[in-house]
């Protein structure tokens, strides 16, 4: 987590409370037993950011002497089962071994109040640097134009393209969820709303919740941030959710590097949530027509933004791909075949003329 966090919000909405998430009040996770260490294996100095569920602090290593950012469970929350969802964050995070993924130290007890620490990452968010370059700040005009933002989300991909090859979605990509480094690192942030959808693959990641509530049929629950957030989630179609509900959410990042806004944009979060449901996403290039976007930048952010999850790219890994074709010839995959075979056909032509 970063200092620079501290003076902000959380931002993420929790619009339905996502309370039948497979923690249902007869639900019972797994018996974990965690150490009592009374937190006096940490110096906490300071707060860092607050969550939904509990408050981040800076705190020190006693014994390693770093500095780490340590999150405990606000006692007094009223979500359903706070302890096992905020010990299955923990757990999720801490399986989740990737250079972009915050790695978990520790975890355990300050009296019956669980904690666990994390590295603490020194840099600004995403949200904070998109900001900048709208008020024209020079300096980040300067550092973070559109080939740089793009390398970033390129980054972010592959952290996720990671996860969801674990089984695992993360629920809430956004700009503030993404932390950029001094010396060009990328942390995919906030892991909370982290949902298991496959346990048939490769090393899958071993979450808290129970078996038989973990993939029952659900409708209803809405968690997330409605401005990027894709129409199977907003409507609460909790067995629709996939990697490609992902996906429409890096699309809808790059949609905001193109345009300056994200993909839905209203006067109160729920007329948001409701655009998420039910609205047309614009193309950018009607949105920001003075941006001289890319064609084949915006045909990516769309095909992300596709209402239909079987219309979008099928990972973030495909996507990444196309974004790097973007970034080293200006062109996509689809195009640069579109254009081989237009060679052929044309040399196939040469041909028959010749004979």
């Amino acid at each position: 987590m970063s200092r620079d966090d501290a003076k902000k919000p959380a931002g993420t909405e929790v619009i339905l409370g996502d309370a039948d998430d497979g923690w249902g009040a007869s639900a019972e996770a797994p018996s974990v037993t965690i150490p009592n260490s009374g937190g006096g294996d940490y110096e906490v100095l300071g707060d860092l950011a607050r969550g939904s569920m509990g408050a981040i602090k800076i705190a020190r290593d006693r014994a390693l002497q770093r500095l780490v950012a340590l999150k405990m469970l606000d006692p007094t929350s009223t979500l359903p089962n706070a302890s096992a969802r905020f010990l299955d964050e923990a757990r999720i995070t801490a399986q989740l071994q990737h250079p972009s993924i915050v790695p978990v130290y520790a975890i355990g007890t300050i009296g019956d109040d669980p904690y666990f620490t994390m590295q603490l990452i020194e840099g600004r968010t995403l949200r904070d640097i998109i900001d900048s370059v709208a008020r024209r700040q020079s300096d980040d005009m300067v550092r973070y134009g559109h080939v740089r933002l793009l390398n970033v989300l390129i980054q972010v991909c592959n952290s996720i393209a990671y996860a969801h090859s674990r089984g695992v979605i993360h629920r809430d990509l956004k700009p503030a969820n993404i932390m950029l480094g001094e010396y060009g690192e990328v942390f995919v942030m906030d892991w909370g709303l982290a949902k298991i959808v496959k346990t048939k693959v490769d090393r899958p990641v071993v979450g808290g919740r129970p078996d038989q509530a973990a993939f029952q049929t659900r409708v209803g629950d809405v968690t997330g941030t409605p401005a990027y957030m894709a129409p199977e989630q907003a409507l609460g179609l909790v067995d629709a959710l996939s990697e490609r509900s992902d996906v429409f959410a890096l699309g809808a990042i790059l949609y905001e590097f193109l345009t300056g806004r994200p993909p839905f944009v209203a006067d109160s979060m729920m007329a948001t949530l409701r655009l998420a449901q039910h609205g047309q996403i614009q193309l950018p290039s009607t949105v920001a027509p003075e941006a001289d976007i890319l064609p084949a930048l915006e045909a990516i952010a769309m095909r992300c933004l596709a209402r239909d999850p079987m219309d979008r790219y099928s990972s973030a890994a495909e996507l990444r791909d196309e974004l790097e074709g973007c970034v080293t010839t200006g062109h996509t995959a689809m195009q640069r075949v579109r254009g081989t075979a237009r060679v052929l056909r044309k040399a196939a032509h040469a041909g028959q003329r010749f004979r």
